[in-house]
């Protein structure tokens, strides 16, 4: 009876080495299984916060393009109020197409540009009273070197 109650009690250690060995290759499966889960989940939260960094950049960009571009509009909208007013198109009336009102004369340079009968009055004006200017200037340097 005692070499059957060894046998028992063998068997029994050897049982409990068996299932030990079981439950330590079970724990190392579980503990896999976790940093597997764990390695997956970072990978993944990387992935979304670099996607998301882009994603930030990439809207700054298109907002300061909106900027730019709301800017552009309003300078193209005060372009289109100018373009509109009367003298913008008797000015362009006049250069392109060479037209002049009832009564005017067009006088056309030989460098190609025309200037109307008040234009070269004004032209003359303007050339006198740089002349006049300039003598006067010239009276007073000759005044101011004399003792």
């Amino acid at each position: 009876m005692a070499s059957r109650k060894r046998k028992l009690a063998k068997s029994v250690r050897k049982a409990n080495r068996v299932g030990r060995k079981f439950a330590t290759g079970e724990a190392n499966l579980m503990r896999l299984i976790y940093v597997i889960f764990v390695v997956v989940l970072a990978i993944v939260l990387v992935r979304g916060a670099i996607s998301f960094h882009s994603l930030k950049a990439e809207q700054r960009a298109v907002e300061e393009e909106y900027a730019q571009l709301q800017e552009q509009k309003a300078e193209l909208e005060e372009n289109l109020k100018y373009i509109n007013t009367p003298e913008y198109i008797e000015r362009t009336a006049r250069d392109m197409l060479k037209m002049v009102m009832p009564g005017e004369v067009l006088y056309i340079m030989r460098d190609g540009t025309t200037k109307t009968e008040e234009e070269m009055k004004e032209q003359k004006a303007k050339e006198a009273a740089e002349a006049e200017k300039s003598a006067d200037s010239s009276d007073e340097q000759a005044d101011g070197e004399q003792p």
